[in-house]
């Protein structure tokens, strides 16, 4: 890792004296193999995560982020934002719960991904159960009457 430099001149060749060779010219070379240094996302409110990123040799090039919550299945997209861009949680997730992957990349192409589990509101959990239970049960009742119905004409 580190800077490296090459320095080359080109040689023509020259009847009087051999080869005639042109001023050199500067190549620089950084080699960095190693991922941006481990960091934390931080909670800066309930709305709001930093990710304080950062790679002493090559620099930030990207930092990225996508959501998951618990109730989808893994994946998603990934979203592009600046080096010191905060990140807004979404009104879903600050109720549900959930988790914000960084992934933090530095300019010779290393990355470091970093996860940050977003607590869910446990008055909203026990709401949304509810929410599910109700739907559930209308879904179930509307099936039900579609048999009847079939039955009845039958």
């Amino acid at each position: 890792d580190g800077m490296h430099y090459f320095h080359i001149r080109e040689g023509v060749p020259n009847d009087a004296r051999g080869y005639e060779w042109s001023d050199p010219t500067h190549l620089r070379l950084l080699v960095d193999t190693t991922a941006p240094r481990a960091y934390e996302p931080m909670r800066i409110d309930s709305r709001t995560v930093l990710v304080p990123a950062r790679d002493e040799s090559a620099g930030i090039e990207a930092v990225t982020y996508r959501w998951h919550a618990a109730w989808f299945p893994p994946g998603g997209t990934w979203h592009t934002i600046g080096v010191a861009e905060p990140v807004r949680v979404p009104a879903l997730l600050r109720w549900f719960g959930g988790t914000l992957t960084m992934r933090a990349m530095d300019g010779a192409g290393n990355a470091r991904e970093q996860t940050l589990m977003i607590p869910g509101n446990s008055v909203a959990k026990v709401v949304g159960a509810f929410i599910l239970i109700i739907a559930i049960i209308a879904i179930m009742r509307s099936i039900m009457r579609a048999f009847r119905v079939r039955a009845m004409r039958s």
